[in-house]
This record gives C-alpha cells, structure tokens and sequence, in this order.
C-alpha cells in the first residue's frame, strides 16, 4: 500500500482507507503508514510556514512527483479564486497552465527533479474563474530528511500589475511616436547650448543648404533674426515667431523647458500656415461654409417633427417652424413676438420658468414634461421640451431655442406601466416573502422534530417504537425534499436560480448520482444498471450539483414508476473538441410509459402523465418542471421517448468546457 503524503491528502482519507476504526485493532503497518504520513505533514507545514515568513507575498505551491498539489500557503489560494487550502490538495499542477506552456513546464520540473538547477522563469497561471496571472516562479528540491522523499517546492511572484503596466507604457510610447511621426509639424529639441537631440522635418524649414547640423544655431545662422529668439529661449523667454523657408511660412514656437529654475532644454514647433495667409480664400470659404450650414439647419427645422421655437432673451417668439404651429393648432406665425410662457398651462410656468432660468445662468441645455395650451377643443397634450441656450463666439447667451415633443400618449403609457409594474412588484415581493416566511416557519420547527427524533433512535426502543420513529423520519424527509423543491421552483420562476461553474470528474458525478438510488431499486427488487462510457479522468466545468439534481428527478421517477425489470442511466460521449465536450444522458426504465398526449404537459409545474399517481406515488408534480428549468440555463432541452406498458427514456445533451481529458495525461 502507498501511503505516501501524495495520496491522502487528509488524515481521515488515509484512516478509513486502512480500516482503523475503534472496532478494529491496527497493524503495526497501519501504524507506520499513520505515522509516516504525520512525519510528512508536519514537514511540509514547516517548509510552508518558513517560506512565507521570508517571502511574505508569494505564492507558494509544494508539487509530488506526479505534479500534485500537496501543500499550498493562504496567498496562493487567494490569488487563484479558492476559499481554502483542502479545495487545492490533491489537484494537478498543470490543471492552471495554458496547454501551450505544459511541455515547457514539465521539463523544468523533470529537471528539477533531477538536481539540476533551473533559471527564475515567467508562468502564466489560469485559475478556472478568474483573470490569469502573470507569475515569477523559482523552483526548489526539497526532500523530506526523515522519509528521503522529494518534492518540488514552487515559490511564485505576482507580477500581473508590473507587465500591465508595462505594457501600457510601451503603448503610450508607440502611440506617442506615431502621432509625431504622422504630425503635419516641424518639431526639434535642443540642449542649452543648441545642441539638437531630436528633430523631426527639420529640413522643410530653414533655407540652409546643409540643415542636418548638430547645432539649431548653425541651422538658422543665415538669419540673425530666427537666430536672436532662439537665445532668448534658451536663456528661458517663450518666443513666438513666424519663419519662411522655402516659399513656405510656419508659425514656430520656442518654448524653454526649466528644471530647478534653469533651462534643460528648448522645443521647437513649427506648423506650416502657408495655405491660410491667403485672407481671401479663408474669407469666402468662411461665408460658403456659412451660406451651406445656415440652408442645411433651415431644412433640418422647417422638416423637422418636433415643434422649434426660437426666443430673445426675455422669452418671447422669435421664429417657430410649421410643426409647432400644427402642434398648437396655431396659423403660420400666428405666435411670432408672443411670450413662449402663455402657450404653458398654468400648473406649470413656475416650473418652467425656473427651467428657462436655469439654461440662462448655467448655459447648460435643460429638460423638462409640461402641459402645453393648444387651439385644439377638448384637447390635453403632454410636452417634453428642451430648453438649450444660444451663444455667441464669446460663450454669451444670444437667446434661447426650445425644441416641443408631443409625448401625450407615451406619458399615458408610462403611468399604465407603471402601476402594472407596481402590482407586479407587490406581488412579487408577497410571494417571496411569504415563501422566505414559510421556509423558515416550516424548516425550524421540522428540523427540531427530526433532531429529536435522531436522539430518540439513539435509545432503547422496542420493534414497534423503533418502526414509529423510522416512519417519523422518513416523513420529515420527505417534506424536507418537498420544501426544497418548492424553493427551488420558485427561484427558477423568478429568475433566480444561478448556476456555478467549477471543475469536476464527470464520470464520478454520473455514477456517484445514480448509486445514491441502489437502495430504493433494491427495495422494489428492480435492477439498476449504470451504462457510463465517459473516460475516468475526464475533468469538465459546470455546475455538478444541478446536473447531479437533473439526473437524480430522472432517476427517482424512473423507479417510482417501474414495477419490474430495469432502470438504465447511461452516458455517451458524443462530440468533443480541444475546448469542449457534449454528453449525452440518458435515464431509461421499463415501466409504464407515458401516452404521447400526455407528454407535452410533463413539464408544467403540478403535473404528473397520470393524476391519480399522486396519490399512489406521491410527490409534488415540480421535479420535471425544475430539470427542465435548470437544463434550459445550462442550453439544453429534455427528449422524451415512450411506449405505454413498455417503458420510457428522458434525455437530454449537455455541452461543458473541456478541462482534462485523458489525452492531455
């Protein structure tokens, strides 16, 4: 027997393995096995306990020869999304490496095996729920001086924010080089002394023959002028500029750079404004673009569907488009000079006055719902208007425009809404709270009945005492399990039900579930058979407590309702890829069958094919209306094939992301 540390991962396992209980005298090789594994556990906790007191930060892991996980520090297991250190023991290393990085690994860790020493490397690790993490990793040889055992201890730095950031500095690097590199500008920089250190189409203004010169002073030295306001620069005055080179004239600005109150150095920008020295071409391009924008806004007002109204300062109509004057039922600039406030009802000038006062003295734009006065008899319309200042090139306001929407019937709408949702909201909220109520009001008092009914069993009963309290408990578990049912329906009713997703071995789950019901098989002398043809070590993502909870609804019913013969679980690997994998399952029996008039409402809450076997069997009616709930979150649906007096199969086809396969081993 192995009873290294790599294979029991808690004393407990390591007990029960050997059969030591009080009723069972040990071995004196069981108690060297119990021994070993305490010398190798108090080893280990050492190691980790030293490691972190030197290296408070890192993440430290303690691998066996098989790249397990046999110890690991509380940092580490914060840093992968775990809440606690047994959730790590026993899992496989390469589990959290990208596949891309496994043989790299794994020859580091052969080598380190072998004695040989390996360089600090870069690791990416991927926990299952959430962002990698970019990792330092030293490797360290340790063996055990009391069992001579070896182990791998990985000691690993977090340096996800560092290459982050680094990464973000080298963009902004790339970034800043391009838009200079791509910038319709001259651009150089010198020291005091007019050394260049940088310069960017320096050659494209300066008439110097030979501009590729170290010195700006020597490039501009033709004219005494250019040459004056660069010392001035360099003795820390900002100079401004105009330079022509070449038939061309830039706008060059000299700005010092000081450091401690002396200049460092100088940056030159020099833009070409050689196209908009021509006054008459800015000027007529001016007033086409002008002539174009005012014909282009005309158009967009007068067609418009919103009511515009334009206003002087003081409120009242200056201009208003035809859809306003069809709004208020008004004739074309029947409204022109009249205060915009007459056209408000009364219940709401104040507040649109304040409004109008507020776009005024914030130069801000301003919304506001109002009831308008219209021509129109009998007639009420909701506006939502927009109040937004004019201003000038000079940011004053000029006057105001307001733009009128007719939202009568959507404001209609919104307060019919709005007392449906109430309604809704009210009685939602009884429904859980009376189902929170029931929850507790039920369980409290159930589980004190199942409690002392666990101690009475524990005492000295008669045949016939001994049957009462079985079928006291049977009962409380029965309404146990229907509590929960009920609980569980109604989070799916709601949208409340979450499904985790976490790795786990598929094949174990399946079997696992379908074991836990050998028991009541046996009791109706029915045969159970498990047909899984998953691999062993097939290790997928998902939630394994719904997909265990969907099977077991399929397999309770297939027993509840076969009186002879056999229930079958199966489960067929159908497709698999590099990332994922689809199964299907399968629950089939050779009971009574369903007639297929029947089989549409199977999955309707309180619903059983025959309601007579309520009473017969028992039972809710919710567990297929909950399977089918939780199955069309994980993507899938339910198939149903029966024959009545022959029997029936449920199926259904999970797709899960691929964790480990037996090809990865």
């Amino acid at each position: 027997m192995d009873t290294s540390f790599i294979t029991y991962t808690r004393l407990e396992e390591l007990l029960t393995e050997l059969g030591l209980s009080a009723e069972v005298v040990p071995s004196l090789e069981n108690w060297q096995a119990v021994l070993q594994f305490m010398e190798q556990r108090e080893y280990l906790v050492e190691v980790l306990r030293q490691t972190s007191i030197d290296i408070p930060d890192a993440l430290v892991f303690i691998f066996d020869e098989a790249l397990r996980i046999i110890a690991v520090n509380k940092p580490a297991v914060q840093a992968l999304g775990f809440s606690s250190q047994g959730e790590l023991i026993g899992r496989d290393a390469r589990a959290f490496i990208n596949e891309k990085d496994l043989p790299d690994s794994i020859a580091r860790f052969g080598a380190i095996m072998s004695g040989d020493d390996v360089p600090v490397y870069e690791r990416v690790l991927h926990p299952p729920n959430q962002a990698s993490i970019t990792t330092l990793v030293s490797l360290e040889l340790l063996e055990n001086p009391a069992s001579g055992k070896k182990f791998i201890k990985s000691i690993m730095r977090d340096v996800t924010h560092l290459r982050e950031a680094q990464a973000e500095v080298q963009r902004q690097q790339d970034y800043l080089q391009e838009v200079v590199r791509n910038a319709p500008i001259v651009l150089w920089a010198c020291e005091p002394d007019g050394t260049l250190t940088y310069q960017h189409q320096l050659s494209k203004a300066t008439e110097n023959p030979s501009p590729l010169s170290d010195n700006i002073l020597r490039v501009y030295a033709y004219d005494a002028d250019i040459v004056q306001s660069i010392q001035l620069a360099l003795r820390g005055e900002e100079q401004h500029l105009s330079i022509e080179a070449q038939s061309n004239i830039f706008d060059a600005r000299l700005r010092p750079v000081l450091e401690n109150g002396k200049v460092i150095r100088v940056i030159g920008v020099l833009t070409d404004i050689t196209e908009l020295i021509s006054t008459q071409t800015i000027l007529s391009a001016i007033q086409e673009s002008t002539a174009r924008t005012r014909d282009h806004l005309e158009a967009i007002v007068n067609n418009s569907n919103d009511g515009i109204i334009v206003t002087t300062l003081d409120g009242h109509i200056a201009q208003t488009n035809p859809a306003f004057d069809q709004l208020l039922g008004l004739q074309r600039d029947e409204a022109f000079a009249m205060p915009i406030a007459q056209y408000i009802q009364q219940n709401g000038r104040e507040m649109f006055q304040q409004a109008v006062s507020y776009a005024l003295s914030s130069k801000q734009a301003v919304r506001l719902e109002v009831e308008v006065v219209t021509q129109y008899v009998d007639s009420e319309l909701v506006a939502d208007i927009l109040c937004s200042p004019i201003l000038s090139s000079e940011s004053e306001v000029t006057g105001l425009v307001f733009s009128m929407r007719d939202i009568t019937a959507y404001s209609e709408l919104l307060v019919s809404l709005a007392e449906s949702r109430d309604e809704a909201l009210e009685l939602s909220e009884l429904k859980s709270e009376f189902l929170a109520m029931m929850s507790h009001e039920i369980r409290t008092p159930l589980h004190a009945i199942m409690g002392l009914n666990e101690i009475i069993a524990e005492t000295a009963l008669d045949d016939e005492q001994r049957e009462m309290v079985d079928i006291i408990q049977d009962q409380s578990d029965y309404l146990l399990e229907m509590l929960n049912t009920i609980l569980d329906y109604s989070k799916i009713e709601a949208d409340k039900l979450i499904l985790e997703d976490y790795p786990f071995v598929l094949q174990d789950a399946v079997i696992a579930t379908a074991l836990g019901f050998k028991g009541q098989a046996d009791s109706k002398q029915i045969t159970l058979a498990i047909d899984s043809q998953i691999p062993m070590m097939l290790i997928v993502e998902g939630d394994q407590n719904r997909l265990r909870q969907v099977l077991s609804v399929f397999i309770n019913n297939a027993i509840k309702f076969t009186e002879e013969g056999t229930v079958t679980v199966s489960a067929r690997v159908i497709e698999q890829t590099k990332n994922d994998i689809s199964v299907r399952f399968a629950i089939t029996d050779t009971g009574m069958g369903i007639a297929k008039n029947k089989i549409a409402n199977l999955f309707e809450p309180f619903v059983q094919a025959d309601t007579s076997h309520t009473r017969q069997y028992g039972g809710t009616g919710l567990g297929l209306a909950i399977a089918h709930g939780i199955l069309e979150l994980m993507g899938s649906r339910i198939d149903v094939e029966s024959v009545v007096g022959e029997g029936t199969t449920f199926s259904f086809t999970v797709r899960y992301p691929l964790i480990l396969s037996d090809d990865a081993l």
